[in-house]
């Protein structure tokens, strides 16, 4: 029976080598002059595969995650990738379809492998992380969540914060956060 490696079992690991291989179609028929396109594409869909192998060969999940965090980023690069090149028509219909449809599940299997599992330490021992204290310009709160008004910018571990895509709330939400924090829900304002 063959020996795998821990990223060679992983069916987001095979899906994003196949991404690979439509990366490398697309990169092919790119027309001269759209070297700066080809060379992104190909360094997003590789970092895509080579950040799975990594965070599966990590061995604390919080390692794990940050590696699964940045496949997901490569992801949505390539994709990003993929819209310039339609906008600007230098791909068919049916090859963006196929890209991006490989891109939509491997985005979804790294959001699902991102997902803290429990809320150990990750030492092996059994035993729960203490709650982590941050500070920023306006908030102090345990467990890790802090909130700055000036910025409107929250730092989680939680992965059902109310974050948007850059790292930031809503105005509402931040305004919310912060009258809950001033409110006294253990925190220490300066």
């Amino acid at each position: 029976m063959p020996e795998y490696l821990d990223h060679e079992r992983l069916d987001v690991y095979q899906l994003s080598l196949d991404f690979v291989v439509t990366a490398s179609d697309i990169v092919e028929n790119l027309p001269k002059g759209r070297a700066y396109l080809a060379d992104q594409l190909n360094r997003s869909s590789t970092s895509i595969v080579l950040n799975i192998a990594e965070g599966a060969g990590e061995f604390s999940p919080a390692d794990k995650a940050r590696f699964y965090r940045i496949a997901r980023r490569s992801a949505t690069e390539s994709a990003a990738s993929l819209d310039i090149c339609r906008k600007l028509k230098l791909l068919d219909e049916t090859t963006y379809t196929r890209g991006r449809d490989q891109l939509l599940r491997i985005v979804s299997m790294l959001v699902r492998l991102c997902k803290p599992s429990g809320r150990g330490t990750g030492k092996g021992t059994g035993t729960e992380a203490p709650p982590r204290t941050v500070q920023t310009g306006c908030g102090r709160t345990p467990g890790g969540a802090s909130v700055d008004s000036r910025e409107s910018r929250v730092e989680s571990d939680d992965p059902d914060s109310r974050l948007n895509s850059s790292g930031l709330l809503s105005t509402l939400d931040c305004e919310l956060s912060t009258q809950r924090l001033r409110r006294g829900d253990n925190l220490l304002c300066s």
